[in-house]
């Protein structure tokens, strides 16, 4: 007979966090899967949180994700459907384990099982995943490097003439498909980052429309 764990054997509150890309997306699946988790575990949920519409690039720190992290105290529960509702990229699931880890917050996920706490198995996990945070940094720098490559061979322009005043905008913005998710994902405006971009915002809208990899991204 497998022994269930008690609200008491979490030593503190258990928060689940629900998180949907787009508001025409549900997050009931998420909600009935951590229930099942809950019941699983013999535990009860003491807050439900629910980020709609809101993208994994957007740092957890401006997301009610970051509210939770900020009340939650050592021994309290954070639970996740699964570790991609965190966030989109690894290395910004990293930040929030490592904040969490330095709280004394536990992190479980529900699909895929992973546990997160002050235990040697949760830190040689953690250790394995900053392994492929870097692994993934490398991998969007080679992806970067070789769409250059590629508008190269097919006879783009690539970088900007001599004569930069002359140039159009949109080619300071080659390549920097990733620098603009992460200056969106910090919360600033379009108008911003536009400016942080040092191009036009409609330069900018027009670059986002035809960049598929970019509005991905956006959009997870």
């Amino acid at each position: 007979m497998v022994k269930k764990e008690t609200k008491a054997a979490t030593q503190g509150r258990v928060y689940c966090y629900l998180r949907v890309s787009t508001d025409s997306q549900d997050v009931n699946s998420q909600r009935i899967g951590l229930e099942e988790f809950l019941q699983e575990k013999g535990w009860t949920c003491d807050e439900w949180v629910e980020d709609s519409g809101v993208s994994g690039a957007v740092d957890w720190r401006k997301r009610k994700l970051g509210e939770i992290i900020a009340k939650a105290q050592r021994g309290d529960v954070l639970v996740f459907s699964e570790i991609s509702r965190i966030a989109r990229r690894l290395v910004l699931v990293l930040e929030v384990i490592k904040e969490c880890s330095e709280r004394g917050i536990a992190i479980h996920t529900a699909k895929d099982r992973y546990v997160m706490e002050d235990t040697i198995q949760s830190k040689v996990l953690v250790t394995v995943m900053g392994l492929a945070a870097e692994i993934e940094r490398d991998l969007i720098r080679q992806r970067t490097k070789e769409g250059l490559r590629r508008a190269a061979a097919g006879g783009k322009h690539i970088g900007r003439p001599k004569g930069l005043r002359h140039a159009p905008e949109s080619l300071r913005l080659f390549g920097k498909d990733d620098e603009i998710a992460e200056l969106r994902a910090s919360g600033l405006s379009w108008a911003k980052t536009a400016k942080a971009l040092g191009v036009h915002r409609l330069t900018l809208a027009r670059y986002v429309d035809n960049s598929e990899y970019l509005r991905e991204k956006l959009e997870a």
